[in-house]
């Protein structure tokens, strides 16, 4: 039966078959990382929407889609510096699907002839790390600096004008233009341009030949 009669008309035809064929092209997807291989830089990826398909007998079935092997992942990168991270398995990422097939770029990189003519395709994808689910998302994100930290808050790079800090759990530093501060649980040292402070306001006391102290000091 020639499907172009079960339309009233050309165009309802000409809409419908566009339609048809906008549900099979690919451009983002959100996917979980099912393996990652740092000496390629790809990993395996698990698109996380289900496929609404239907069955022989006329049912309706949601099923997994396949995993996607050998996808690139993309690490921020110029002027000869790359920030790199590990992945693991489960970690949330951002599939784009390239609108004309990667593979020869990939191998060879710089101008290259498209041999394969696959449109958004599953196979086309890209990984970009980081995108989270509102069930993962971030807590405490700062308002006014750029941060590299773990999930849980715990270690974390601090940079804003001025002003950079490092912490690990109990451990934390400061550098600014006037001091550098390292404090470790109670103590906590500050390195100015003319003397070091050992112990100071909020640190701990520190023995010296005369006994504790809270503000011991050394002019350079």
């Amino acid at each position: 039966m020639d499907t172009r009669s079960r339309y009233e008309d050309l165009r309802e035809a000409i809409e419908t078959t566009v339609e048809n064929r906008l549900v099979e092209l690919r451009t983002a997807e959100h996917a979980t990382v099912v393996s990652w291989d740092p000496v390629k830089q790809t990993m395996v990826a698990q698109p996380t929407n289900k496929a609404l398909i239907r069955k022989p007998d006329g049912t309706k079935e949601w099923v997994q889609m396949p995993q996607i092997p050998d996808v690139k992942i993309h690490y921020p990168s110029g002027n000869g510096i790359t920030v790199t991270h590990p992945l693991k398995e489960g970690d949330e990422v951002l599939l784009i699907m390239a609108s004309r097939s990667p593979d020869v770029w990939q191998q060879s990189g710089g101008d290259q002839q498209i041999i394969d003519t696959r449109l958004h395709d599953l196979s086309n994808a890209f990984c970009i790390p980081g995108f989270k689910s509102d069930a993962k998302a971030l807590e405490n994100v700062s308002p006014d600096s750029t941060q590299i930290r773990s999930d849980d808050g715990q270690t974390v790079i601090d940079i804003k004008g001025g002003s950079v800090a490092l912490k690990a759990q109990n451990t934390e530093v400061q550098v600014t233009n006037d001091a550098a501060t390292m404090k470790k649980g109670d103590m906590k040292i500050i390195v100015s341009s003319s003397r070091v402070d050992l112990g100071g306001t909020g640190g701990q006391a520190v023995m010296t030949e005369g006994g504790p102290s809270t503000k011991v000091f050394a002019v350079i």
